[in-house]
């Protein structure tokens, strides 16, 4: 653990509060953006610079840190510039009544579960911005029963005096904002504090599912509600207007598409579909899919702040169609492509490749596509002879090759791959379900490699032993880097998942067909 203590970028200043003379620090901080990795988007790296130093490609941030005299009065007064100082009495927020009834995910009790949330709140452990709502969470987690876990979360140090006054700072205007909250309303103070501190079983796991303080394509960031929640010139009666609004933003649950046809049998002319869907309410209920509501696919009782993995069948579509999704009395319809795409001149696209899921992507259900300087491109082609080809193209930041940097194919189903071939820009081609001995190596297919100065590019021949009965070929695609950087097609996966979906591809309509091709 981090010890706190003085930051070197530290630089002692005068200034006067009010009438009265003292002295404070000024520190810098650089601020690294890795929203678009973390399941947490809003968590950023923070380090001590000096004033001259930070990269101008960053932001920065500068703090200030006084201890005023006591009783001090008026504003700072800081190189010659007025610093309006709202002074404000500390919060007496009792949040053990606060969370007395709030609901915790059933995976919560056993400790994998506890260690899988400690984990995953890491990034907003040390984010000074973010912390707040750990602490928050601790005494909605302590007032549940769970006192260890509660302890070690609050005994985490950002190992910085600047930071943790920082992050203390919001905590508790966040807590004077609560207090004001549950003297006007105290139901409705306790469901924006569940709000702020929502966590949930995604995927098995037991992780954050909070609204970010942004969210692109979701109106009920924390932003707005911070500002008005601290604004003492709204009314008591606005403030409940706003506060009743900004929860009718938040989402009741999350439902996504995990796999369009890695299930399907095409032999039977038969697609299967899997979902996901996560209760956000603490309301849990009946979970279940369908393409046709008279053939509702197996329901599957989604315990409170749980989730399910829930699929739906439908006779093979030649389009994407909805499917439904619903859990208790919530619903919602998402795009699936449950049956074959058409594979037509001048080539199948295999793109765009997809960013993992982040919690803001997510809870919109808004996937975004790889960096442009890291993107991939791939196109399923018929040649003369008849064989067929992947031609792969993969963007790099630099001339020089990323090191770790691969493609994966996966074919076939996804219970049952029928090859993983993991595509080396060093020139190789190795199926890593290749039955290997324990004192021999992987059979390694030589494979040309084109270097440009922004991307490396290759041919790969289809194998034939992928073509599945009908002509199909079932496929999905990874790229990934050493620093664990991924993006996927057909579909975008949730941060722990290995393999992605597949999508199910139809060959024999090359040649002109009544087939309708869906991108």
């Amino acid at each position: 653990m981090p010890q706190q203590g003085p930051d070197p970028a530290g630089r002692p200043i005068n200034i006067r509060v009010g009438d009265v003379a003292t002295s404070g620090h000024l520190y810098r901080f650089q601020i690294d953006d890795a929203s678009s990795t973390r399941w947490l988007a809003t968590s950023r790296a923070w380090r001590p610079v000096s004033s001259d130093s930070a990269p101008a490609r960053f932001s920065t941030i500068d703090i200030l840190i006084v201890s005023p005299p006591n009783n001090a009065q008026g504003n700072l007064l800081y190189e010659g510039e007025i610093v309006q100082v709202q002074w404000c009495d500390e919060p007496h927020l009792e949040t053990s009544r606060l969370f007395a009834l709030s609901p915790a995910p059933a995976a919560l009790r056993s400790p994998a579960g506890q260690s899988q949330l400690f984990q995953s709140l890491a990034p907003a452990l040390q984010d000074p911005t973010e912390r707040w709502r750990v602490r928050l969470l601790a005494d909605r987690l302590r007032a549940s029963g769970f006192e260890i876990l509660a302890d070690r979360l609050d005994q985490i140090s950002l190992g910085s005096e600047a930071l943790e006054t920082v992050a203390t700072t919001l905590e508790l205007q966040w807590r004077r904002g609560l207090d004001r909250l549950v003297a006007a309303d105290p139901v409705m103070a306790r469901e924006v504090a569940e709000a702020l501190t929502r966590i949930a079983t995604v995927n098995g796991l037991v992780r954050p599912t909070w609204t970010p303080a942004v969210v692109t394509g979701l109106a009920g960031g924390v932003d707005r509600l911070f500002s008005d929640l601290l604004d003492e010139k709204l009314s008591i009666a606005t403030l409940l207007a706003r506060v009743d609004a900004w929860l009718d933003t938040q989402p009741r649950a999350v439902a996504w598409v995990m796999d369009d046809a890695g299930a399907a049998d095409p032999n039977g002319g038969l697609a299967l579909s899997r979902a996901g869907v996560v209760d956000l309410a603490g309301r849990g209920g009946m979970a279940q899919a369908e393409f046709n509501e008279d053939r509702p696919g197996p329901g599957v009782m989604v315990t409170p702040l749980g989730g399910a993995s829930i699929v739906a069948s439908e006779s093979m579509a030649m389009s994407a169609i909805p499917m439904r999704i619903s859990l208790g009395d919530w619903s919602v319809e998402r795009q699936v492509v449950a049956g074959a795409l058409g594979a037509q001149p001048p080539g199948m696209p295999l793109s765009p490749f997809l960013q993992p899921w982040t919690l803001s992507t997510w809870l919109v259900g808004s996937p975004i596509p790889a960096p442009r300087d890291e993107a991939t491109a791939a196109l399923l082609v018929r040649r003369v002879d008849g064989a067929w080809e992947i031609r792969l193209e993969c963007r790099t930041p630099t001339s020089e090759l990323p090191a770790g940097d691969m493609v994966r194919l996966w074919f076939g189903s996804s219970r049952q791959p029928r090859a993983i071939l993991r595509i080396d820009p060093r020139g190789f081609i190795i199926d890593e379900l290749e039955p290997v001995g324990e004192d021999e190596s992987p059979t390694r297919t030589p494979v040309v490699i084109q270097r440009g100065d922004d991307r490396w590019s290759c041919i790969i021949d289809l194998p034939p032993e992928m073509i599945e009965a009908g002509s199909m070929v079932r496929l999905g695609l990874e790229r990934r880097q050493a620093d664990g950087t991924r993006s996927l097609w057909p579909r975008p996966v949730l941060p722990e998942q290995d393999q992605p979906g597949r999508a199910l591809i139809r060959l024999d309509h090359w040649f002109g067909s009544q087939f309708r091709q869906v991108r």
